[in-house]
């Protein structure tokens, strides 16, 4: 990686303290640049989800927020911060939810995407009464899971214009695929220099 630096090659770092630095030194700046993109954002919709660790046996509870950056224009999805769980009743999910979330302000949350259990339906309702209270403002609520809703939403908008928009975009991902015949003609045909990556069809029931 620094070809030529003699502190470069004389450095070595062991795992204990390689886990540090990310966690005490790269972590805070991140999370900085973060929360600073999320403050000047309009909106943003946070994602959580509890699974088991098998390293402690404990509930691990992952925030994730996705919001639209401008400087990609793009919109994208990052990891937010965890916590640990034994038990997880809506309380005590809310209760960490919002130590993770710390000083985000959330009158600018979208919307909530989670998983169905009923406890967390009831994170879900304190959460928006909580919302109410403070901002005198809901969020959008479409389901347990918003992705089957918000991609059978979209699957039935496309299908109803009859654009046949699936099969246009993966034949523009297969046109050029493995044919540098086809590669030459898209990109002379095509104002941009970029080729379509490969579409995914999800069938949500």
């Amino acid at each position: 990686m620094f070809p030529g630096r003699i502190i470069a090659k004389q450095f070595s770092l062991g795992e204990r303290r390689c886990s540090y630095l990310i966690m005490f030194g790269l972590a805070p700046y991140f999370k900085t640049n973060l929360t600073k993109n999320l403050e000047s954002s309009e909106f943003f919709t946070l994602l959580f989800d509890e699974t088991l660790n098998n390293s402690n046996q404990k509930k691990q509870l992952d925030v994730h927020v996705r919001y639209w950056k401008p400087y990609d224009n793009k919109v994208v999805t990052i990891y937010f911060g965890s916590a640990f769980l034994g038990h997880s009743t809506a309380k005590y999910i809310l209760t960490e939810f919002y130590d993770i979330i710390g000083s985000l302000s959330l009158s600018k949350l979208l919307q909530i995407f989670m998983d169905g259990p009923s406890v967390n339906w009831s994170f879900y309702k304190t959460l928006q009464e909580d919302v109410q209270k403070q901002f005198s403002s809901k969020f959008a609520n479409v389901g347990s899971c918003g992705l089957y809703i918000v991609n059978n939403s979209f699957r039935k908008g496309a299908s109803s214009t009859e654009w046949n928009i699936s099969s246009v975009l993966i034949s523009l991902y297969w046109l050029p695929k493995d044919s540098p015949a086809g590669r030459e003609d898209f990109l002379k045909t095509s104002i941009t220099k970029k080729i379509a990556c490969k579409i995914l069809q999800l069938q949500v029931g």
